[in-house]
């Protein structure tokens, strides 16, 4: 009832003012919108004045005579009285209008103004009837270059509804430039796909609190840039978000002051949009939220213009989020010497930005499932698949090839990271020689470095974890001209760490880790006839490398393409470096589940075992230090990279006669899926090294398989049962033999993964084994508990 009332009042003030401005004019003949749009640059701004008249005391509307615009109607409440301010708005808009109304009526009911659009003057004609205001329109002059600047200035200023929808529509148009399919690995972002994370709604109760400056602060591409993006996409009427990009400019004024000019034709310098945005943070409209992504090396270059933005200088109505790589992050908020808040910490909050965490990455597998795509049991225990970049590789030729597929279909993931994406990035390089052979050019950089005994604790510790590579080691390989090519092409970008030391992210990691492969083979070839000097070299790299298991083993296959053949003798002597379990160090952290499923972080001591719960209490508690958890796995890096190894399929060949010697993926099945412990690379994210074990009689641990597929060795051995199928049999009936019960459970669990596929013949044949074979043997084993040890 109110809304029709208040409906039924706006509609008779307009009435009233229409006829009390045009007497003479036939009824019928005038007519008016209060709702109406025009183009800002290419976007269209709509400005619904019905909406607005329920939230001030003002509303815009436009009327027309016949099918010509006629004027802009600023209808102001009795009760409010006639500003400068109100003229200057409905010139504004009479002006950016096409074709432009030639005249603008301002009243409140009691007061009118009749003004010309062209000069701003009254309009003083005697006769306000059709003929008048027919030879107005025919002569309405155009609108010159700088009265429309100055017209979309002023609404830019004054109008919130005006400059909120023009700042969005240019913050997308922005993202949409960075946003592109699956397939488009140099873009950041995948058009309709977003991995929602906890931080974007972390940093929006900051900013309703109140906060000018936030830090989304996080390692090389853990998805920083897409929690900004989220703010975009995310917007609503209590904020407008302005999306900019630094690169490597020097002045996000100037960035600003591009993108209004580009995307909104509204051609202002960098000191006019500092102006702009001083007004706007001190008006009482919605909030103003600029978002700088992509700063990196350049930062102090912007150091001046972000304290700006942190100064008393810009009202409470504007916030900065900047994105930031976590070692630049803390340099920001510290001063030179390290030791207390510089002026920008002062006044900045840093959110970091992690791995995915279980909700996040529950989420991420619903968007993939609307998408059709499906997470394997087993691959929520994955650290790898809690990085973001690694998701967009897995996930990018497996969605272009769903294409216009059943919507019923869905097409899985494997459980635990394989050579599936090495081939991914060798598929992608094909046809690409030039850019290969640049990228070769890094990995070799990247292996030299990873050689270094001597390089920096910080550059050891980030190089394990993010492919980078020393700004002079990749010098050494590249022109200078190359490495600029591959910094606009995004394969790479400029940082410097803490010690100093200029470095190269890599912006693609899967296309280097495939070439870093490459070049290991190459090496290994010239190690093959001193296997243990080679194995020991290889086990180095792959701890000193992302993805090190992987990528040394997908090494160990390339030397077959440059040396004729795989080194049994490096095989061998990786198999021999036997896992073994140590003893804990003190200060090792540790986590640890009760039996009734509640966590807690456990720290070794001089003084024995510090445990802390969830609500931060901590106690000491005396443990025995021989039990199992506490005796962590060494040694087990050769293992892992057989692991991968055993999945791909080679014959033994004696070099001299040339005799087939046997499969040697059957032996290293046998072998390495006989360790007696959870066979898993620990992670340096504490939660995700947490998963359910069973401990034999014996005092084995394997996995609990009621969380699916874990362990790259058992998903090998679910490859080569998928590639055997019938013919495995022979190779089961030796796994009997062997009487392990590591083993066992292994191939039970492969087994039980065959048995649910669709494909009904390797279903029916895993059915049968598990029946007649492993299970009768299987389950007379006894275990004494469920542990989750870390």
């Amino acid at each position: 009832m109110s809304k029709k009332t208040t409906e039924a009042d706006l509609e008779a003030r307009i009435a009233a003012a229409l006829k009390i401005a045009f007497p003479l004019l036939p009824t019928d003949s005038v007519r008016h919108q209060t709702t109406f749009s025009f183009k800002f640059g290419g976007k269209t701004i709509t400005v619904d004045g019905a909406s607005q008249s329920k939230v001030s005391a003002r509303s815009d509307v436009l009327v027309y005579l016949n099918d010509k615009p006629l004027a802009v109607l600023e209808l102001k409440r009795p009760s409010v009285s006639l500003t400068k301010e109100d003229e200057q708005q409905g010139l504004s808009y009479a002006r950016v209008l096409f074709p432009s109304p030639p005249l603008v009526l301002v009243t409140n009911g009691k007061e009118s103004r009749l003004l010309e659009t062209h000069t701003g003057q009254p309009w003083e004609a005697t006769n306000r009837n059709e003929i008048t205001i027919a030879a107005l329109l025919k002569n309405a002059a155009t609108v010159a270059e700088g009265e429309m600047k100055e017209a979309v200035s002023a609404l830019m200023r004054t109008n919130s509804q005006v400059w909120t929808q023009a700042i969005r529509q240019a913050s997308l148009a922005a993202v949409a430039q960075l946003t592109g399919s699956w397939g488009d690995r140099f873009l950041p972002f995948v058009e309709g796909v977003q991995f929602p994370r906890k931080v974007t709604s972390h940093v929006q109760h900051m900013l309703k609190q109140g906060q000018k400056m936030i830090i989304v602060s996080g390692a090389p591409l853990i998805g920083k840039s897409s929690v900004l993006r989220e703010f975009v996409e995310n917007g609503n009427d209590d904020y407008c978000t302005l999306f900019v990009e630094a690169d490597e400019s020097t002045s996000i004024l100037r960035l600003i002051a591009d993108l209004l000019e580009d995307e909104l034709q509204w051609p202002v310098t960098p000191e006019e949009a500092r102006r702009w945005l001083k007004d706007v943070s001190k008006s009482d409209g919605p909030k103003l939220f600029i978002v700088v992504d992509g700063i990196g090396a350049n930062f102090k270059e912007l150091r001046a213009e972000i304290s700006d933005f942190c100064s008393d200088t810009f009202g409470k109505s504007l916030s900065v989020i900047i994105e930031l790589d976590e070692n630049v992050a803390e340099k920001v908020i510290l001063d030179s010497k390290r030791e207390r808040l510089s002026k920008i910490g002062r006044k900045t909050k840093v959110v970091k930005v992690e791995a995915l965490d279980d909700d996040e990455f529950n989420l991420a597998a619903k968007v993939l499932w609307d998408r059709q795509i499906v997470f394997t049991k087993g691959s929520q225990c994955s650290p790898e698949y809690r990085l973001p970049w690694i998701l967009r590789a897995m996930v990018a030729p497996v969605a272009s090839n769903l294409g216009d597929a059943p919507t019923q279909r869905r097409c899985g993931l494997p459980p635990v990271l394989s050579f599936n994406l090495l081939q991914i990035a060798r598929k992608a390089l094909e046809d690409k020689g030039e850019r290969r052979r640049k990228l070769r050019c890094i990995a070799i950089a990247i292996v030299q470095d990873a050689e270094d005994k001597d390089r920096s604790p910080e550059l050891s510790l980030w190089s394990s974890s993010v492919f980078i590579v020393l700004r002079k080691s990749a010098e050494g390989q590249l022109s200078v001209d190359d490495l600029r090519s591959l910094e606009e092409e995004g394969l790479i970008r400029s940082r410097f760490l803490d010690s100093g030391e200029a470095i190269y992210i890599i912006r693609s990691p899967e296309l280097v880790a495939s070439e870093v492969a490459y070049v290991l083979g190459e090496i290994l070839c010239e190690k093959k006839d001193t296997s243990d000097e080679g194995a020991a070299w290889l086990e180095g790299i792959a701890g000193a490398i992302p993805l090190g298991d992987l990528v040394a083993a997908q090494g160990i296959l390339d030397q077959a393409k440059f040396g004729g053949g795989i080194s049994v003798g490096i095989i061998a002597s990786l198999l021999s470096r036997v896992p073994t379990q140590g003893t804990m160090n003190i200060g090792t952290q540790f986590l640890m589940s009760s039996p009734d499923g509640v966590s807690f972080k456990g720290k070794l001591t001089d003084k024995g075992v510090v445990i802390t719960d969830k609500h931060g209490v901590e106690e000491s508690i005396d443990v025995d230090l021989n039990a199992e958890p506490f005796k962590p796995l060494e040694n087990i890096r050769g293992w892992l990279i057989l692991a991968h190894v055993a999945s791909v399929a080679f014959e033994v060949v004696e070099v001299e006669t040339e005799n087939c010697l046997g499969r040697g993926e059957t032996e290293l099945l046998l072998d390495v899926g006989s360790c007696p412990f959870v066979l898993r690379n620990p992670s340096s994210n504490l939660e995700m090294n947490e998963f359910a074990c069973h401990e034999s009689l014996g005092g084995e641990m394997i996995a609990c398989h009621g969380q699916g597929t874990i362990e790259v060795i058992t998903n090998s051995i679910f490859i080569y049962l998928s590639r055997e199928r019938l013919g495995a049999e022979a190779w089961i009936d030796e796994v009997l033999v062997r009487n392990s019960v590591p083993l066992l459970s292994r191939v039970s669990l492969a087994l039980h993964v065959a048995s649910s596929l669709a494909d009904h013949e390797f279903a029916e044949f895993a059915q049968k084994m598990l029946h007649e074979k492993i299970d009768p043997v299987f389950q007379d084993f006894c275990f004494i508990s469920e542990t989750t040890p870390s």
